[in-house]
C-alpha cells in the first residue's frame, strides 16, 4: 500500500510538471467565478451581505524572464450589505429622508431615529494584475490588482412596519450598547427596507476605484484563489446619511469590501509547435538503387 501511495504521488507530482511547462509557453484566457462576503466601512456599524461575481482574464507567459508577471482583467461583481446605527440618531433635520419620518417628544431638533440601510450594487471594472511570477512557476500564486469600475448602486432604509407606521423607538434602550440595542432593534424592524435612502431616489451610477490583492494555488488549467477587494465609492451616501448625530457632515467618503473565493480555469489545450522541429532528413538513395 505504502509503495502504491509513493508511485501515486510520484506520478502526479510529474504530471504536474509536465502541464506546468506546457503551460508556460501559453498565455490563454482564464474565466472566473467567485462569491463571498460584502460589507462597508462608513457612518454606521456594518453588518455583512453575500457577493458573488465573474472575471475574464488574460495573463503574461509564465516562462517571461523576470520576478513579476502583468496582466488584464474584467470583472462583474454583484452583492449588497447592511448596517445599522445602535445610537439614537438626532440632528435628523439634515437628512431630508430620516426627518419625514422621525419620532419622539419636543421639537423637531430633538426627534430621532435608530437609522439602518441596505445597499445593493453591481461593479463593471478593468483591473491590472501584478504577481509574482517565481512563485506562480510552482503553482503558487501571490498579486495584487487595482483598477476603475462604472458602478450601479441603490441604498434604500427601513423606517416604517408593516402597517406603514413610523417605528416607535420610545421603547428601545438609549444606553448605547449594541449588545442591549441590536436585538431589540432586530424584534422591532421587519427588515422590508422599503424607503429610498438619502442619496438614492432612483439608482445611481458612479465611477469608483479598486484595488487588492489575493493568494491561491494552480493546477495547470485550474486555480483556487482568495482575494480581498476595496472598492472607493466617492460618496459619503451609500449607507444612506451623510451626518453625525449634531447634524453636521462627517466628510468622510464611504468605502465598502468584497472578501471571495475564486475558481479560475481555462480551455486551453497544449499548443504543437514545430517551428524549432529539425527538417525531416533527405531520402537515401540506396533504397531505390536495387
Amino acid at each position: 500500500m505504502k509503495r502504491f501511495l509513493t508511485l501515486l504521488i510520484l506520478l502526479v507530482t510529474l504530471s504536474e510538471a509536465s502541464a506546468q511547462k506546457a503551460l508556460a509557453d501559453r498565455k490563454p484566457i482564464w474565466f472566473g467565478v467567485n462569491m463571498g462576503g460584502t460589507w462597508q466601512t462608513s457612518d454606521m456599524k456594518p453588518v455583512g451581505g453575500i457577493g458573488w461575481g465573474v472575471t475574464v482574464a488574460r495573463y503574461s507567459r509564465m516562462s517571461k524572464p523576470g520576478p513579476l508577471y502583468f496582466g488584464w482583467r474584467f470583472r462583474f461583481l454583484d452583492g449588497r450589505n447592511f448596517g445599522y446605527n445602535y445610537h439614537g440618531l438626532t440632528g435628523i433635520q439634515a437628512n431630508p429622508v430620516l426627518s419625514a419620518y422621525s419620532s419622539g417628544p419636543g421639537s423637531p431638533d430633538s426627534h430621532f431615529v435608530y437609522s439602518n440601510y441596505k445597499m445593493r450594487f453591481d461593479e463593471f471594472a478593468f483591473e491590472l494584475v501584478v504577481g509574482s511570477n517565481s512563485l506562480r512557476k510552482h503553482g503558487v500564486l501571490l498579486y495584487g490588482f487595482g483598477g476603475v469600475g462604472m458602478n450601479y448602486w441603490k441604498t434604500t432604509t427601513d423606517l416604517l412596519d408593516a402597517s406603514g407606521n413610523i417605528y416607535d423607538y420610545s421603547t428601545i434602550s438609549n444606553s448605547g450598547d449594541a449588545d442591549i440595542v441590536e436585538p431589540e432593534l432586530d424584534a422591532m424592524w421587519d427588515a422590508n427596507y422599503e424607503t429610498n435612502a438619502n442619496g438614492s431616489s432612483t439608482g445611481q451610477w458612479g465611477f469608483m476605484p479598486s484595488a487588492g490583492f489575493g493568494f491561491g494555488y494552480q493546477w495547470s488549467n485550474f486555480a483556487i484563489l482568495m482575494e480581498h477587494r476595496t472598492t472607493w465609492a466617492r460618496t459619503d451616501l451609500i449607507d444612506g446619511t451623510n451626518h453625525n448625530g449634531a447634524g453636521l457632515a462627517t466628510g468622510n467618503n464611504d468605502i465598502y469590501h468584497y472578501d471571495g473565493l475564486t475558481l479560475r480555469w481555462n480551455f486551453a489545450t497544449e499548443s504543437k509547435n514545430t517551428a524549432n522541429n529539425p527538417p525531416p532528413p533527405p531520402p537515401n538513395p540506396d533504397l531505390y538503387n536495387t
